[in-house]
């Protein structure tokens, strides 16, 4: 899916609905993607950073198998998959020998 942006100048109405979102330091905010949502310039002498992380319900997945399969092509070859990370991404459900085949193929799939 084709990622869209829109510029933001003060003269859009819409604008006058957005709200920042002050956070202590080391805090994490969620909001569904699907929201409007932009970046505010920071207003702090500290760094600031973000990490985005897409994740969706597994129930969404019809084929769980092909999923996990193209998963772990995604992912580069040092990427450590410890048993937290196997469950986040759904890997379990492929047998052990599997979870280090293929590793890294798609892994620069944007260059």
């Amino acid at each position: 899916m084709p990622t869209i942006q829109v510029p933001v100048r003060p003269e859009m109405t819409w604008c006058e609905y957005a709200q920042k979102i002050t956070m202590r330091a080391g805090s994490l905010v969620i909001w569904n993607s699907c929201m409007p949502h932009c970046n505010f310039s920071n207003d702090s002498s500290n760094l600031r950073m973000c990490q985005y992380i897409k994740m969706f319900p597994r129930q969404m997945c019809q084929q769980p198998l092909e999923r996990a399969r193209a998963i772990v092509k995604l992912l580069p070859p040092e990427f450590e998959l410890d048993q937290h990370a196997i469950k986040v991404f759904g890997l379990d459900v492929l047998p052990a020998d599997e979870l280090q085949q293929g590793r890294g193929e798609w892994a620069n799939w944007r260059d």
